[in-house]
């Protein structure tokens, strides 16, 4: 396929399948003319590697071209998940955001962890999922698939596939465009590209975008004042030059810079039940309503399930507060730096000591030769690399304590108040940080902050051959090879560690938490389809693919006020920074496997109701490849180093159908997964263990677009899900250790700050005495941590906890229901201007954020709806559309996050963005 004045590149465009365009002249011939404009536009899509209609393609796609984009508005990936049936997407805990595609979304935590749907830009996959942050802009289409993916794409994806194509030069003519928004937030938008030919062969496309707005979150400082935060401040520019090389060669080169500076949140709030019981059994959160030392029962004798509410987190069992009463800090265990604090009730509101930032670069080059062979033998090479940095800070607890410190030697009263005030590092003649906490000094509560970034590049190199035969065979045959190196670090700081560094003389590095990820990645992949059409309307699809996942992570444990040398746990040498010293050789994984499709497509006419249908069924096994487990902290010795791949056994039948003249389109899918080794993840000990279970998916898809009159038209999309866990052994849920069970109680580790479980009557009789500090056990051996099995050191009859049957749970983010509706008006205000009245609208069922399935795991249903006036005037290429997103502006949950019991089992939500209203023109030359 070569860069030709065939507008090749114009022609991809197509109309989105979910907003699909009244058709011109040339759509489909019709003898009727007025049958002709109530033609719905030929979508053509690039899906299998090759230009064709997407109702021929036996695969459940959507795409979206420019006019689609604007149309429903669509300006980041988060928006495509109200167009699309099963598909969701939402941001993450920790940078990345998340997309789901029927119930598989990435769900493991750690460097080496792959992505269950693949994002894709021209085809090549992308390091690190930007496509929920960044805009879409001059883009030639979006195409999403779904189902497992890796027979025709470079990389495996269990989920699905995202594939963002950027607009190629335009050889025969010049053209631009410059488009300007403003909207509620102070929101500033610019769009803009010119296209310019040089001479008859070649072009020069420039396209650029830049966004400025406001915040769309309130964030309460400590001295009661207001700060808007959750704002964007960013652009991106992009070149590429196309031409012909040859009547037979063609090739483009591609470039394109990305930053953004903004006060983008991490995660937008905070949530926690409050634990009310006594130290040392207090979580600082519950998924119960409590009752003494246990939990409240209903009549059956289960434990009263909540919702994580409004509430403080109780810091008394928390690393940072009980690092404050071993110091004196406090006068007492059991004192909650929150006591009697309240938090806002709004979600778009809340408590913090810093403002948060949001940092990101990229580069990213691309470029695509292509040589057509006469013998109908199409040669494309397509080279990338990128450079990716993305680092988020925040206030790690999002509150104002209200507690004061005691005044000690360590926190002096600086201000003359009575309080004392931790007065940072320096003060005391240490090191600062090697990097920069942000906590405020002097500081008379407990702080905590974290940051979290990633710094990668990626390599790749993709060669392919497709034939174009005449015959009844024909193929398509690629290889891949990608390399990609970096890191992940997360950080967490607390200003009662620092305090412990001066009292004890730890280095000042070892005075925060790191989980530092140095990840390398060499991928292999060579994939390919060959089709065979048995009859005029009948083709066999046979896609094999071969993979090999060769990953290596430094063993680079974290060094949380660990003391250097024997006195440490790890015993590393005097002078290693915390995050740089190795525990080992470096841990490395290697994945071999051989996956495919295969499946058939029928074309079956005039069928039943329809005009025109495609009738096709597929088998496929989906592959994600395994990983290592990032850093461990001390104690954990026992967990896996790595986690296994997981599979997915896929069954779909589907058809694409036309109806009433081509005025109308359905397409329908079922389909169903046996899902082996899903990858979830959970908090121990201060660092993520991803552990592999079991499910089966079974699933409905239906898209119905049509034109009803001239100037009226209609689209609607639904997904259906049934997910469920396999039987398979009970695991621990570190939010209810006690696994429901009233004879037991959880109790805090002195020594790790995790929680354990002893039995109630144990509990009862130690309660306000000295061995209810060390409740856990007592570290007879004084290496740092408690042997459980040895009577001892476990006095109590302390247990890890009661591993609890999740068989028949939901798989996270896995709705049952995704409904959408759109309608458009549109119609001729005189002979020069048009104009269209869209509304769209969108409903998600519940959900649950972890496959244990509590009440404090679900996510309530919510509705989006968006609406837009657009004025069009052809003559003169303007364009003019008043709009409105998230009309409903219910303060909609996508997600949310349970985070370490050392931390206090707080839970991070994540929003939709809010109502929006803004005007937007456009100029076309």
């Amino acid at each position: 396929m070569k860069v030709t004045r065939q507008s090749n590149f114009a022609l991809l465009a197509g109309a989105s399948a979910l907003a699909l365009s009244s058709a011109g002249p040339a759509a489909v011939a019709q003898e009727d003319p007025e049958a002709e404009r109530r033609t719905l536009s030929k979508v053509l899509v690039t899906t299998q590697k090759k230009q064709e209609s997407i109702q021929d393609v036996p695969i459940a796609v959507s795409a979206f071209d420019p006019d689609a984009l604007e149309r429903l508005n669509i300006e980041t990936g988060s928006d495509l998940q109200f167009n699309i049936p099963n598909f969701g997407s939402t941001q993450g805990n920790f940078s990345a955001g998340g997309i789901s595609i029927r119930g598989i979304i990435n769900a493991a935590v750690g460097a080496s962890s792959d992505a269950a749907v693949g994002t894709h830009t021209n085809g090549v996959s992308s390091s690190g999922s930007t496509l929920l942050e960044t805009e879409f802009y001059d883009v030639e289409r979006i195409e999403v698939l779904r189902g497992p993916q890796g027979t025709l794409y470079g990389r495996n994806a269990t989920g699905g596939v995202v594939n963002a194509i950027t607009r190629k030069p335009d050889l025969e003519e010049f053209n631009a465009s410059l488009e300007g928004s403003y909207g509620e937030y102070n929101n500033q938008k610019l769009n803009g590209h010119i296209n310019v030919p040089l001479g008859t062969n070649f072009a020069a496309r420039i396209a650029g975008t830049y966004l400025k707005r406001d915040g769309y979150s309130d964030a309460i400082l400590p001295d009661g004042s207001k700060e808007d935060v959750d704002g964007r401040d960013l652009w991106a520019i992009r070149g590429t030059l196309a031409g012909e090389l040859t009547e037979k060669a063609s090739f483009w080169i591609m470039a394109e810079r990305y930053e953004e500076d903004s006060t983008r949140t991490r995660s937008t709030k905070q949530l926690c039940t409050k634990d009310t019981r006594p130290f040392p059994y207090n979580q600082g959160c519950v998924p119960y309503e409590v009752d003494g030392l246990g939990y409240a029962l209903d009549s059956s004798g289960n434990p009263v399930q909540v919702s994580p509410g409004f509430g403080t987190v109780d810091t008394s069992g928390t690393l940072g507060g009980v690092l404050a009463a071993s110091l004196g800090l406090y006068p007492a265990f059991g004192t909650d730096s929150n006591a009697g604090a309240t938090t806002s009730t709004n979600l778009r509101e809340f408590e913090t000591n810093i403002l948060p930032t949001f940092e990101a670069e990229s580069t990213t080059v691309q470029a695509e030769f292509q040589y057509e062979f006469d013998n109908d033998l199409t040669f494309t090479f397509l080279a990338s690399y990128n450079e990716n940095f993305r680092e988020f800070t925040d206030d790690y607890n999002k509150g104002i304590g209200t507690t004061a410190f005691e005044v000690t030697a360590l926190t002096p009263d600086l201000d003359g108040d009575g309080d004392g005030d931790w007065p940072g590092l320096e003060a005391f003649g240490a090191s600062p940080t090697p990097v920069d906490s942000r906590l405020r000094t002097p500081a008379d509560t407990l702080l905590a902050t974290d940051l979290s970034n990633s710094d990668y590049e990626t390599t790749s190199l993709e060669a392919r051959v497709q034939s174009d035969f005449d015959g009844d065979f024909n193929f398509t045959l690629g290889a891949l090879k990608l390399d990609t190196i970096g890191e992940t670090n997360y950080f967490v700081f607390f200003n009662t560690a620092e305090a412990l560094g001066v009292a004890t003389g730890l280095p000042s590095d070892r005075t925060y938490f790191l989980s530092r990820s140095p990840y390398k990645l060499d991928a292999l992949g060579v994939f390919g389809e060959a089709y065979w059409d048995a009859t005029e309307n009948l083709q066999w699809t046979l896609g094999l693919r071969y993979t090999n996942d060769q990953k290596r992570q430094e063993d680079t444990p974290s060094l949380l006020l660990e003391a250097p040398g024997p006195g440490g746990a790890f015993n590393d040498p005097v002078g290693t920074q915390n995050g740089f010293y190795q525990a080992g050789p470096a841990q490395e994984a290697d994945f071999e496997e051989v996956t495919g499709r295969f499946g058939f497509d029928y074309q079956a006419g005039a069928f039943a109701f329809t005009d025109d249908s495609l009738l096709y069924a597929n088998i496929s096994r989906g592959y994600k490849g395994g990983g290592i487990n990032p850093p461990q902290s001390a104690g954990l010795s026992e967990v896996s180093n790595t986690f296994d791949p997981e599979f997915i056994n896929a069954f779909e039948v589907g058809s694409k159908s036309t109806l009433f003249g081509g005025a109308g389109v359905m397409n329908l899918a079922a389909f169903y997964y046996d899902y082996e080794g899903y990858q979830i993840s959970s908090i121990v000990n201060r660092t993520s263990v991803n552990q592999n279970v079991d499910a089966t998916v079974l699933g409905f898809e239906a898209e119905f677009y049509y034109q009803v009159t001239d100037n009226f038209r209609i689209d609607s999309t639904l997904g259906l899900l049934d997910s469920e866990l396999a039987d398979q052994d009970p695991l621990l849920d570190t939010y209810d250790q006690t696994g429901g069970d009233p004879n037991w109680v959880v109790a805090k580790d002195l020594g790790t700050t995790q929680n354990c479980i002893i039995p109630a009557a144990t509990a009862a009789a130690i309660v306000g005495t000295a061995n209810s500090l060390a409740s856990c056990g007592i570290d007879a051996n004084g290496d740092g941590s408690v042997d459980l099995s040895d009577p001892a050191e476990n006095p109590f009859g302390a247990q890890e906890g009661i591993p609890v049957d999740v068989s028949g749970n939901e798989l996270p983010l896995a709705p049952n229901v995704t409904i959408s509706i759109g309608a458009e008006y549109a119609f001729a205000l005189n002979d020069a201007w048009d104009m269209s009245i869209r509304g769209d609208f969108y409903h998600r069922g519940e959900v649950y954020s972890r496959i244990f399935n509590l009440e404090a795991d679900r996510i309530d249903a919510f509705q989006n709806a968006n609406a837009a006036i657009q004025f069009t005037n052809d003559t003169s290429q303007l364009e003019l559309e008043f709009y409105v997103k998230n009309l409903l502006e219910d303060d909609q949950i996508t997600n949310q996050y349970l985070t370490d019991a050392s931390s206090g089992l707080f839970t991070n939500t994540f929003l939709l963005e809010p109502r929006q209203f803004g005007v937007r023109l456009k100029k076309q030359w």
